[in-house]
């Protein structure tokens, strides 16, 4: 009995982990990039698809088909992305704007794609940006690694938001 008892303790547990953390690692991967050419500022952010749906339906309470998104779609991508993803230059904020969407389904990533037009970025201007994506949900495990390009300024800077670190940077371009 003491035998079937710890047999089945041990499968109850192997289970409830499995499907608890379908993968260990909670990251987003972003990059901003300026193009001085087109005067736009070019956002992609990397998350795991089902992180990002549940916590979609977690904190708004809504629910999209990432596979085919509709106008609806985009409203609700902006809103979620622009409450815990801000960039401002010179202290007015940048409202992403959803632009496309690449699924990696066998990676469980997609990638959402966002591009504000900007006047132009000089020198003195004050970059700020703050993400928290997930924090709410996934707390001190989630990771946010950012990538900032912005020639001539910026060849490449990197940068990584925790909950108990630095959720973002103020840099003087």
């Amino acid at each position: 009995m003491r035998k079937l008892v710890f047999n089945s303790f041990v499968i109850l547990s192997i289970c409830f982990l499995a499907t608890a953390f379908k993968h260990p690692v909670k990251l987003t991967a972003s990059l901003i990039e300026y193009n001085e050419s087109k005067k736009n500022l070019h956002i992609e952010t990397k998350v795991f698809i089902d992180d990002f749906l549940s916590s979609l339906k977690k904190s708004k309470g809504l629910t999209i088909d990432i596979r085919n998104i509709g106008k609806t779609d985009k409203d609700k991508i902006n809103e979620y992305f622009n409450e815990d993803f801000k960039i401002s230059l010179n202290k007015k904020d940048f409202m992403l704007n959803y632009n496309s969407l690449e699924i990696m389904e066998q990676y469980n990533v997609a990638v959402f794609k966002f591009d504000y037009i900007v006047s132009e970025i000089n020198k003195g201007n004050i970059l700020e940006v703050s993400n928290t994506l997930f924090f709410k949900d996934f707390g001190y495990i989630q990771s946010n690694r950012c990538t900032v390009r912005i020639p001539p300024f910026i060849e490449e800077d990197n940068y990584e938001f925790t909950l108990n670190g630095d959720s973002g940077f103020k840099k003087t371009l």
